[in-house]
């Protein structure tokens, strides 16, 4: 692969959020993080600000350990489109002047499993606890702070990409089918 660069965490609901603000309001309703079940992750608060919320996103157990409600901020995106993450691509590239943009599933690939095509990105070896995903609390598995788990990080630095969520990627998966990578 060419050289080029990865974040070394997912974007955050903090992130997002910024994006949220720089939209026109019926633009930022639309691109609100929802989901089937739970609906929009995210409310307005007094302002017409968009903050995520602590009670859909943090849940049961998780509360003791993430007894603070501003967590939410921390956590990994989730629940956005493919369209939406592009959107938010094009923001940030014109917010910080580079030029930013969803990797190729191979860029991706390579940045969670280095260039000797390990199992994981630390290595062959399987642990429950090195990730977030089944097995890794006591309680089921749920969003966390990007960076809990410390194992969970690549040769190149790049945390959180084995657990927790799935990361859109920019190419199709199944073109015919209109599936994207991720």
């Amino acid at each position: 692969l060419p050289d080029y660069s990865i974040g070394r965490i997912p974007v955050t609901f903090r992130q997002y959020m910024d994006f949220l603000a720089s939209l026109e309001p019926e633009e930022a309703a639309a691109r609100v993080p929802r989901t089937q079940l739970d609906g929009p992750l995210c409310r307005q608060d007094d302002q017409g600000n968009w903050t995520p919320v602590y009670e859909i996103l943090i849940e049961g157990r998780l509360r003791e350990r993430y007894p603070d409600p501003e967590i939410v901020w921390e956590l990994p995106l989730i629940a956005v489109s493919w369209e939406d993450a592009q959107a938010w691509c094009r923001w940030a590239s014109e917010t910080s002047g580079q030029e930013l943009r969803l990797p190729t599933e191979n860029e991706w690939e390579k940045a969670a499993r280095g260039v000797d095509g390990r199992s994981f990105p630390w290595g062959d070896a399987y642990d429950a606890t090195f990730a977030n995903w089944q097995g890794s609390r006591e309680s089921y598995s749920q969003l966390e702070p990007s960076g809990t788990y410390p194992i969970d990080c690549s040769v190149y630095g790049v945390f959180d990409m084995c657990g927790g969520t799935s990361d859109w990627c920019s190419g199709w998966y199944k073109r015919d089918q209109g599936l994207r990578a991720y």
